[in-house]
């Protein structure tokens, strides 16, 4: 029970500090930030905490309890490819460096050690088989907490390794710090095995969205629509993107082959990432499941809507629908065609956002704009964006 209480303490306070610290570093709302001039450290009981930069935070955090020096353990996966440069990020960092979002997890770490007498330790030993070794691990180590990709949950699942978190009366589902969309998309009936929020740095992180070089646009189309403007009008449509990106491509050499990659490059309208179509279809609004009125997944990968989404995607962004030569292809070669400034649209995630191109924001000026729609609604709230894990 001991042992329980201390994983809940813990748990709780991951959930509540996390996007209380992210937004002191983003945010910086006067209603939410005050500047101190103390040390960094969390007090449960007044409910605040001060992070390295010198602002406190407000908000619901557990009582401070001595847990006795207790080391949590976490087995944190590798996100996609297994690179270790995109590494899940939400529950530990080793050197923070001058990243927000590392910042904010550092921080908050330090905080919670420094004020429950704990150690939080990430473990990433190099498995073959890491579902079933995991499995092994949870009975014979002191192991707390796995944080998986997602193509390893179905595996997880028939090793018994997920909880019902609806089940934990100290879980309190209908926090603001859970984003409810996740909660009701990825429930199973009346259970809850996956849900998303403030916490889930990754998951924000690997939100898909589409870039635009402003610089470019505005050369190039100086009496053009203002794009950010279509964005708040619900007027950014897949094919109010392509119209755009095909009215400013030129292939100058006349190959069938656009390259914007040399000195004398051809302008590319719209690099196209080579799983880009997934993203397309579920911002469109294109599902392969959706959940029943008792809560239960059932296809609809063959509703009406979803085959108009495969039928608009198949005349615009398909590789027969774009312009002759344009590129399709995956990150390495588009960061060049973008660095070229000879490229205007791309879909991005916000992980490479952060990490290359916002380094290079004093060379060119670039724009972020949310995945296109499927037709004009009228409003800004019917965007959807698809996450790349």
């Amino acid at each position: 029970m001991k042992a329980l209480m201390k994983w809940f303490v813990l748990l709780m306070a991951l959930l509540l500090i996390v996007p209380c610290l992210a937004a002191c570093f983003m945010n910086g709302k006067d209603d939410f930030i005050t500047t101190v001039n103390g040390t960094t450290t969390l007090d449960g009981d007044n409910k605040t905490t001060t992070t390295s930069d010198g602002y406190t935070c407000s908000g619901g955090f557990p009582p401070s309890i001595d847990l006795e020096g207790y080391t949590y353990r976490a087995y944190v996966d590798f996100n996609i490819y297994q690179s270790s440069a995109l590494r899940c990020e939400d529950f530990w960092v080793e050197h923070p460096g001058t990243d927000p979002l590392q910042i904010a997890v550092y921080d908050r770490n330090a905080a919670i050690c420094a004020d429950y007498n704990c150690n939080i330790v990430e473990i990433n030993p190099e498995m073959s088989d890491p579902i079933e070794e995991l499995t092994q691990m949870s009975t014979t180590e002191n192991l707390d907490l796995l944080i998986l990709r997602d193509t390893r949950v179905a595996t997880a699942a028939t090793k018994g390794l997920l909880a019902d978190i609806a089940a934990y009366e100290n879980i309190d589902l209908a926090g603001e710090w859970y984003d409810r969309n996740s909660i009701k998309q990825l429930a199973m009936g009346d259970k809850v095995y996956y849900l998303s929020g403030d916490m889930n740095i990754s998951t924000m992180d690997s939100a898909i969205v589409t870039i635009f070089n402003e610089q470019l646009y505005a050369e190039k189309m100086p009496n053009g629509e203002n794009l950010y403007q279509l964005v708040k009008d619900g007027k950014w449509t897949v094919e109010k993107m392509m119209e755009i990106a095909k009215a400013i491509t030129v292939d100058r050499k006349e190959d069938g082959v656009l390259d914007a990659t040399t000195s004398d490059g051809d302008i590319v309208g719209y690099f196209r990432y080579a799983n880009s179509d997934l993203f397309y279809y579920y911002s469109c609004g294109g599902r392969i499941s959706t959940p029943d009125e008792d809560g239960y997944p059932i296809l609809t990968v063959d509703s009406e809507h979803s085959l108009e989404v495969i039928d608009l995607l198949l005349h615009t962004v398909n590789s027969e629908s774009l312009p002759e030569g344009s590129p399709i292809n995956t990150s390495v070669t588009r960061l060049k065609y973008f660095e070229s400034e000879k490229t205007l649209f791309t879909d991005i995630a916000l992980w490479d956002v952060r990490k290359s191109i916002s380094k290079r924001i004093n060379e060119w000026k670039y724009g972020i704009l949310p995945t296109p729609m499927f037709e004009e609604t009228g409003t800004a709230d019917d965007y959807n964006s698809f996450v790349f894990m």
